[in-house]
């Protein structure tokens, strides 16, 4: 099988236009999992231009990205660290 045809195990929502594209109307989904109607799980993150402007929301990315990790890491991988 080829990689572009296995599901998608969780789909990156980048920045409050992409957020909205998946039907959520503001920025409060940021750092949360979205059931995706047609997509699956998706996890809403600020854009790269509002983590240079307001930096402090960085903690808030890596802790949510922390919680979701596991779903796209490996299982030897995690036991690395």
């Amino acid at each position: 099988m080829r990689i572009e045809q296995e599901p998608c195990v969780c789909l990156w929502l980048i920045g409050l236009p992409a957020v909205r594209f998946a039907g959520e109307a503001n920025a409060e989904s940021y750092n949360r999992e979205l059931q995706v109607e047609g997509l699956g799980s998706a996890w809403a993150l600020p854009g790269l231009e509002l983590l240079m402007e307001e930096p402090q929301r960085k903690a808030d990315v890596w802790q949510a990205m922390r919680r979701l990790m596991t779903r796209w890491k490996s299982t030897d991988e995690q036991n690395d660290q």
